[in-house]
C-alpha cells in the first residue's frame, strides 16, 4: 500500500500567513472536510498544530495534537476560538511547520482560557496550561495573522528570519 505524501504547508513570506483570517462559521464553508486536511497535514508533517492559513485556507480553524502538548484531550479543534483569560508570560522555544528548520524563544501566556466551537457552532471552554496553552496561542496566533517573527525584537526578528532563510535556501540549478 503506497501512503501519499502530506499536503504542502504555506511557508512563510506567503501572504496568507500575514492576513486575519476569516470566521469559519459564517463563511457557510463545510468544515469537517477542513478539519480532515488539518489533520492529515499536521500527522503528516509531524506537528504538534496546523492553522488554516498554513494550508493556504483563510479561515479560523486550526488543529492541535493535545497528545503531543500534554493535553487531556488527545485532538483539540479551534473553531473561531477567542482568548478569553490569559496568564502570566513565560518564555519557551517554538517551531513552526510554515519556518520549518529553525526555532526560537517565544514569550507566551503559561495559562489561557479559550473559547471555541464545534463544526456545528456548539461553544466549548478549553482551560489551558504549559505546552498546551503555548501551543493554542500559536494557532490562534496564526488565524490572526501574527507568525512568530512579529513575537520578537527588530535584532531577534532578523537574526531568525536570516537562518530561515539560511536553513531554506534551495540549491541552484546546474548551469
Amino acid at each position: 500500500m503506497t501512503r501519499s505524501a502530506p499536503e504542502r504547508i504555506v511557508r512563510y513570506p506567503d501572504p496568507v500567513l500575514s492576513r486575519r483570517a476569516e470566521a469559519a462559521l459564517a463563511s457557510g464553508a463545510p468544515l469537517a472536510p477542513l478539519v480532515a486536511r488539518l489533520w492529515a497535514a499536521c500527522r503528516g508533517h509531524e506537528g504538534a498544530g496546523l492553522a488554516a492559513p498554513q494550508l493556504g485556507v483563510s479561515l479560523r480553524v486550526a488543529v492541535v495534537d493535545g497528545a503531543a502538548v500534554g493535553h487531556h484531550e488527545p485532538e483539540i479543534v479551534l473553531i473561531d476560538p477567542e482568548i478569553v483569560e490569559t496568564g502570566p508570560a513565560v518564555r519557551g522555544e517554538e517551531g513552526c511547520l510554515s519556518f520549518p528548520g529553525v526555532f526560537a524563544t517565544i514569550r507566551r501566556p503559561g495559562t489561557a482560557v479559550v473559547v471555541t466551537r464545534s463544526v456545528h457552532g456548539k461553544p466549548r471552554t478549553l482551560e489551558l496550561e504549559g505546552l498546551a496553552a503555548r501551543a493554542v496561542l500559536h494557532e490562534i496566533d496564526h488565524l490572526d495573522g501574527v507568525l512568530m517573527p512579529d513575537r520578537m525584537g527588530p535584532l531577534r526578528r532578523r537574526l531568525f528570519l536570516a537562518r530561515y532563510a539560511l536553513r531554506n535556501r534551495r540549491p541552484r540549478p546546474p548551469a
